[in-house]
């Protein structure tokens, strides 16, 4: 089953063990725990601010930097009052 039809609190808790994977310096580890995220069949719209901003962080840790911008400006339009650091750094 993919995450995404997991409950919003269950998505929640992976994306934060994800995120202590990603703390670690350990990306690629945080890519392929992830994979399921980052199938064709997986639509932007059906992510949430904090997963596009956690994809776009592992995207240019892995050298996705097209794709790491695009997941900004995602983040960016869906939630224009974002405080600007909030794209670069993890919200713990």
């Amino acid at each position: 089953m993919g995450s995404l039809a997991l409950s919003a609190e269950s998505r929640k808790a992976l994306l934060s063990g994800l995120q202590s994977v990603y703390d670690n310096h350990r990306f690629l580890d945080a890519y392929r725990l992830s994979a399921f995220y980052w199938k064709d069949s997986t639509k932007i719209d059906e992510l949430s601010v904090e997963e596009m901003i956690f994809a776009g962080r592992l995207a240019s840790r892995l050298g996705g930097f097209r794709l790491s911008r695009y997941l900004y400006r995602a983040a960016r339009e869906r939630e224009p009052d974002l405080p600007p650091g909030s794209l670069l750094h993890s919200a713990h």
